[in-house]
């Protein structure tokens, strides 16, 4: 059923992409597709009286089964089997509604992409035709649909290869390989990974928006649930909830992160909570103990939790969440900033929650 109405789908936005033909950025990655995306639309955003109609994909609607509804500018997350009729007969309005012209079809669309197995992304940019595609960065993610971190990164960088040659490529400016990029067409650019809005101001510069449009968007950009929100405890120490999910790429950049908000706030230790890697197939043991090593370098106190976080050889581990808590709170004190991550699995936001103490926290970053 599922796969007779994603179909359905797809003939809806391809018909919105042949009648309206707007500019798309696609940005794919491992990690910080999202983030990356909030920030772009945010940036652009700010140029819209010039631009014309700004559009992004909501939530993270990022594979060949929530692509078209992002096409078709339909806020939801990832729909489950009860909601398809519903976002189907929805998405079916929506289409006349643009056809039209009573809702006026962006001009610019920002839309993340992603694969669930190998060929998606192919398949995907065959259909979105790209003007711009971002690369977010390099490394192992979702290895249980690859073989190993090249064969995924091969799927990502087909994005790259698909962009006309008056088109733009954004690469991270570490990591990639001579043979990934020889076959890109377009004009490529690079960014720093440790710069958050690296893409976003590569995007602006396309654009041709000044420094003070860029900094006035980034300043708009949405702040995305569990992905590196610092919360302000009742108890006095701060929490960087990062729980959405993890894996070998996201977790060095969570720990940059931790890094500049410690300086910012002038926190008295740095904690991380880290529990499993899902998703990273054969090689999972090694990753776990690699990122292992690299936490216990840079933090004052790394505890972990669940059945793989065995391997991270943290000085304190637990195998339930009920006893993690009791010791974060009988451990945490006023001035530490904690860092709170794990894969989408582990739904480590549980945690955070109890560790907020207060109903309604503050954001501070």
């Amino acid at each position: 059923m599922k796969n007779i109405l994603t179909k359905f789908l797809w003939l809806l936005g391809k018909g919105i992409l042949a009648r309206f033909k707007p500019e798309i950025i696609a940005i794919t990655g491992p990690a910080g597709k999202t983030s990356t995306k909030e920030m772009v639309y945010a940036v652009l955003k700010i140029a819209e009286k010039r631009l014309g109609k700004i559009g992004k994909s909501h939530g993270n609607l990022n594979t060949k089964f929530g692509i078209p509804l992002a096409i078709l500018q339909i806020k939801t997350k990832e729909p489950g089997a009860i909601k398809w009729l519903f976002l189907s007969l929805w998405a079916l309005l929506k289409f006349f509604l643009f056809q039209l012209k009573i809702i006026a079809y962006p001009k610019i669309l920002v839309l993340e992409v992603g694969a669930d197995q190998k060929g998606d992304l192919a398949e995907i940019v065959k259909e979105l035709a790209p003007k711009i595609g971002a690369l977010t960065n390099v490394g192992p993610a979702h290895l249980e649909f690859f073989k190993n971190t090249d064969e995924l990164m091969k799927e990502k960088m087909s994005v790259m290869q698909s962009l006309p040659a008056d088109g733009l490529a954004i690469l991270p400016s570490q990591g990639l390989k001579r043979e990934w990029i020889d076959d890109i067409k377009a004009t490529k650019r690079f960014f720093d990974v440790q710069d958050l809005a690296g893409v976003a101001r590569q995007v602006a510069d396309y654009y041709r928006l000044n420094g003070k449009e860029v900094s006035a968007g980034l300043k708009m950009a949405t702040k995305i649930s569990q992905r590196l929100n610092v919360i302000s405890s009742a108890r006095g120490y701060k929490i960087i909830d990062d729980t959405y999910n993890a894996n070998p790429v996201s977790v060095p950049a969570a720990l940059i992160f931790l890094q500049k908000a410690e300086k910012e706030i002038r926190a008295k230790r740095k904690i991380v909570v880290l529990a499993d890697m899902l998703e990273l197939g054969s090689g999972s043991k090694k990753w776990h103990q690699k990122i292992g090593k690299m936490v216990k370098k840079q933090v004052d106190l790394f505890v972990s939790y669940g059945d793989l976080a065995r391997y991270y050889q943290a000085p304190y581990y637990f195998d339930s969440k009920e006893k993690l808590t009791q010791f974060l709170l009988g451990t945490l004190m006023p001035g530490d900033i904690i860092l709170v991550k794990g894969s989408r699995g582990m739904k480590m936001e549980e945690v955070v929650e109890k560790l907020i103490d207060n109903p309604k926290p503050k954001i501070i970053i």
